[in-house]
This record gives C-alpha cells, sequence and structure tokens, in this order.
C-alpha cells in the first residue's frame, strides 16, 4: 500500500491553490495522526503546543509558539495534544511565483534542514499578527485578494527568514558558498529520481564540478554524490517503512535497473540490508 499522498484544491476565486487554515478547528478529511505526505507546503504556527510532530525519522516537541516547515513529499505525522492550537500554512511553491515573489529559506528548498523554528519573543507578536492579516484576507472574499495574501505571505516568510538567519550565521566569507549549497540541495530534492549524476548538477548550477565540490566540502564536509546519495536513501526509508513495496519495486520507482545493485548500495550508505531495516523499524514500533 503507498503512502497516502494529499493535493491542495483550489480556493475561492484563486487560480493556484492556498488555504489558512485555525488549527484547532481544521478537518482535512484526512487522519493527520497518521503517516503521510503532500505535494505542497505545509507552515505548521503552533500558538500553544504539546504533543509531538514526526517529521521523515525524526520526531519534534510540539512548543509553544514554534514554527513547524513541512516540504512537499516528506513523510510526516502530527501527534498534538487537545489542548494545543494555532495556525496551518497551505500552499504551493507556485503561489509566490505567480507575482514573482520569491524567499529562498533554506528549511524551505530541501528536507535535510532542521524543519522547526523558535521565535524569541520580540519576534512572535509580529508573526501572529501577519498570521491574522492572512487568515482575516482569506476569510474575506475583497478585491485584490490573491495579491494581499501573497503579499502577507511573502512577509511571514521573510520574517521566519530572519529569524533563520539570525539563529544560524554562517561563517564569516562562507556567505555564497552556503546559498550555492542551498540551491544544489533544492535542485536534489527536486530531481533525485531522474538525475543521479554530480556533472548534471554542477552544469545545473553553471559551475565546474570541482568548484561545486570544494565548496560543498568546505561548507558541510561532504559531496555532491554524498548529497545524491542521502536523498535516495531517505526516499529508500520511507517507502520501506511505511509502505509493503518490495525492495524490486522500490529501486525501480527510484529509477535503478538492478535490484541487486540498488540492495547493495543501500547496505553500502545505510549499513543494513533493506529487509533488516524495515524489520528493525517494524520491531521498534513493536
Amino acid at each position: 500500500m503507498p503512502i497516502p499522498s494529499y493535493s491542495l484544491s483550489l480556493g475561492d476565486e484563486l487560480s493556484l491553490p492556498f488555504m489558512v487554515l485555525q488549527l484547532e478547528k481544521t478537518d482535512g478529511g484526512y487522519d493527520a495522526t497518521q503517516p503521510h505526505r503532500h505535494n505542497y507546503h505545509e507552515i505548521f504556527y503552533f500558538v500553544r503546543g504539546g504533543g509531538c510532530h514526526d517529521i521523515d525519522f525524526r520526531t519534534f516537541p510540539i512548543g509553544d509558539n514554534s514554527i513547524h516547515f513541512v516540504n512537499p513529499g516528506q513523510v510526516h505525522q502530527v501527534r498534538r495534544d487537545g489542548g494545543s492550537h494555532g495556525f496551518i500554512l497551505l500552499f504551493e511553491a507556485e503561489f509566490l511565483a505567480l507575482l514573482g515573489m520569491r524567499c529562498e529559506l533554506p528549511l524551505m528548498l530541501h528536507s535535510s534542514a532542521n524543519p522547526v523554528l523558535t521565535p524569541g519573543s520580540d519576534d512572535a507578536p509580529i508573526l501572529l499578527d501577519t498570521l491574522r492579516l492572512l487568515a482575516g484576507e482569506f476569510a474575506a472574499a475583497r478585491a485584490h485578494r490573491e495579491e494581499m495574501l501573497a503579499s502577507y505571505l511573502n512577509i511571514f516568510l521573510l520574517q521566519a527568514r530572519r529569524i533563520h538567519d539570525s539563529a544560524s550565521t554562517p561563517p564569516e566569507g562562507l556567505g555564497p558558498g552556503h546559498e550555492l549549497i542551498d540551491r544544489l540541495r533544492g535542485l536534489i530534492e527536486r530531481h533525485f529520481l531522474a538525475v543521479h549524476t554530480p556533472a548534471a548538477y554542477a552544469a545545473m548550477l553553471c559551475v565546474s564540478q570541482n568548484h561545486l565540490n570544494s565548496t560543498l566540502r568546505k561548507v558541510a564536509g561532504k559531496t555532491i554524490g554524498g548529497l545524491i546519495h542521502e536523498r535516495i536513501i531517505l526516499e529508500t526509508k520511507r517507502l520501506l517503512y511505511h509502505t509493503d513495496m518490495s525492495v524490486k519495486e522500490i529501486a525501480f520507482a527510484l529509477n535503478y535497473d538492478d535490484p541487486s545493485y540498488f540492495g547493495r548500495f543501500f547496505r553500502k550508505h545505510a549499513g543494513t540490508t533493506p529487509h533488516e531495516f524495515r524489520e528493525q523499524m517494524r520491531k521498534k514500533d513493536g
């Protein structure tokens, strides 16, 4: 059985899907406490926390005034306490692009970043005000509604970017390198199923493979091939844990024609065979 995957429907009179929901009043038509994924971005702002949020084999406590980012394709489940409340923003990447807006927030570009931000006491009220404006605009059918929604969302993401940058300032002199690697991670996120070679990603970024590898080693201590392999292993683990697909079926789904080679590849990079990983995870769940 495949991992449940959900799409976002169009809002009233919107040309691209976008929604603002109150967390405690949400009924999306499916059980969010069970593992699932979306083809759109989902941002939770927990005004009052409680419970846990599982995102791709990592568990994050749901704290007060915390922002949780879930990217398209990530497998997650929300196990929040009954008293928790807040907002959820749901939108496709194209929503901001509609008006030429782009916020390169690293934790929205790839799945390896820490997906949780915790605003300080000065930032939290500003973020909440922006969310209330978003919710009010979404609920009202007024002129220029779509442009207003995109503008408020852009403001919210820029506010989040400030918080992210202040908490993770790169070492002096490495700023451009970090930006290049964030772009690389974003490309791998979008193309890892079809593109497996470092040279292809270097070409997409219009830089030499040597330069890209050198920058990546300085910034993250990794290679292009290492990042590609990490992303493929993550998707393999998702399918092994959350589905009953055979290893052969998973290999074909990830564009590997030789299941035996794929099994050896997984063991080399995950330290266990696909069957052993599946059994370990199921034993862990009891």
